[in-house]
């Protein structure tokens, strides 16, 4: 199979992929360490980096375009909420920004692949609060769209793989909701052919759109009003919650410590004090900078968009001025041609009346002497000026095409 692959990087949503009505896109989310730039490597041939362990590698959105069944197909590598380099502020604002200008530019998604690792031991806290926000992002309208990727099928046995997948299948905290509504789960075996076969199960189903574009663009909603705004909102204010309560008990045991001249424990207790402080500032300005991160994103967003849009006018009208161009030294070239056949014409007229005066000059010759014998000199000498003229006049022409050339290829070039 012949497949171009290129991989393109997108910091935040400053870029989309290009528009086509042939072209397939398709997001890739999960947890940190499910393996989604691997599978999206394997799929398109990419060369997107990855990770090691839980660390995260996608920091960004990145997309990986490649032919596939004669179909253009592109997969969006997204961070996943649990990300180690970035908060889940910064997350949503950056998953949102990117699918709200998919949107803008009339471009909808063919469906979504969401990568569970099978050798996790159980879905913890974080595996389900990453399918939460997932939920939260696509709305249950366009679960028939998901399909659910678990992978890592080569580090447990298979009877092990086999229960674990059950169990996700069958309990509402993991996966059974969504199944409900018409997502499909499928293995991967971490092959080219098991990767490209999982995404031409997106191949048939229609473009949709995702909640979160419907309550940006259409409703346009605050971001804290959707429901992933909404619900991570609530996350943060649980944390929070959490965090103060952690406060007040380790503030107690300080005052006990203090009491009983404990120097040490005081000391440790109030380093504990000081970092539960700072997490919670952390979460504070998390909740503060949703709104904020977001609409200067939108700014920057929408401020590109319009530079890129008169960017795209001056090359509208640069071609515009480059066709009116070549159209007019075209013109010019075929007066031009038109101007040396008409010359060619009349040159060989000239030849034509020349030879006729020539052969008269000589019967005038043997008639009249040397009176016609003069006049047979001047029409030799009509006959030479023309000739000259006629050199004269193409050469010029030749000149003034190279000078034209000359000055048009130079415009390209600048």
């Amino acid at each position: 199979m012949d497949r171009s692959t290129q991989r393109e990087v997108y910091h935040g949503t400053r870029q989309v992929p290009p528009r086509s009505t042939n072209n397939v896109l398709i997001a890739v989310m999960g947890a940190t360490g499910s393996g989604k730039s691997s599978f999206i490597n394997l799929a398109a041939g990419s060369t997107l980096q990855v990770g090691n362990g839980l660390l995260s590698c996608t920091d960004r959105v990145e997309v990986a375009p490649f032919e596939l069944d004669g179909r253009m197909v592109t997969l969006i590598d997204t961070p996943g909420f649990d990300d180690t380099n970035m908060s889940d502020t910064e997350i949503l604002n950056m998953i949102a920004l990117f699918l709200a200008s998919l949107y803008e530019q009339d471009q909808r998604l063919h469906g979504i692949l969401y990568l569970h690792r099978i050798s996790d031991f159980r879905m913890g806290g974080g595996s389900r609060r990453n399918f939460n926000m997932f939920r939260h992002l696509c709305g249950t309208d366009c679960l028939p769209n998901v399909v659910i990727v678990t992978n890592m099928w080569e580090q447990v046995a298979v009877e092990t793989g086999n229960a674990r997948a059950q169990e996700l299948a069958n309990d509402e905290l993991f996966f059974k909701l969504a199944l409900d509504h018409g997502a499909k789960m499928i293995s991967h075996d971490r092959t080219t052919d098991s990767a490209q076969a999982i995404v031409r199960e997106v191949f048939r189903n229609p473009p949709m759109i995702l909640r979160i574009q419907t309550e940006l663009v259409i409703e346009k909603k605050n971001i804290t009003e959707t429901a992933a705004g909404i619900a991570l909102d609530e996350e943060l204010a649980e944390q929070r919650k959490k965090y103060v309560e952690e406060l007040e008990e380790l503030q107690k045991e300080t005052e006990e410590a203090s009491r009983t001249h404990d120097a040490q424990a005081v000391e440790e207790l109030t380093k504990a004090r000081e970092e539960l402080s700072n997490n919670l500032s952390k979460v504070d300005q998390e909740r503060g900078r949703l709104v904020s991160d977001y609409a200067r994103g939108r700014d920057a967003l929408h401020a590109e968009m319009e530079s890129l849009q008169r960017e795209l006018q001056r090359e509208r009208t640069e071609t515009a001025r480059t066709a009116e161009e070549i159209y007019r030294m075209r013109r010019a070239v075929e007066q031009q041609k038109r101007g040396i056949r008409e010359l060619r014409q009349e040159t060989h007229h000239i030849q034509r009346h020349g030879r006729a005066r020539d052969g008269r000059a000589r019967d005038g010759h043997v008639r009249n002497g040397h009176v016609q014998d003069g006049r047979a000199r001047e029409g030799y000498a009509e006959e030479g000026h023309a000739r000259e003229n006629f050199v004269v006049v193409v050469l010029n022409v030749v000149l003034e095409i190279a000078y034209e050339a000359k000055r048009f290829a130079a415009r390209l070039r600048g």
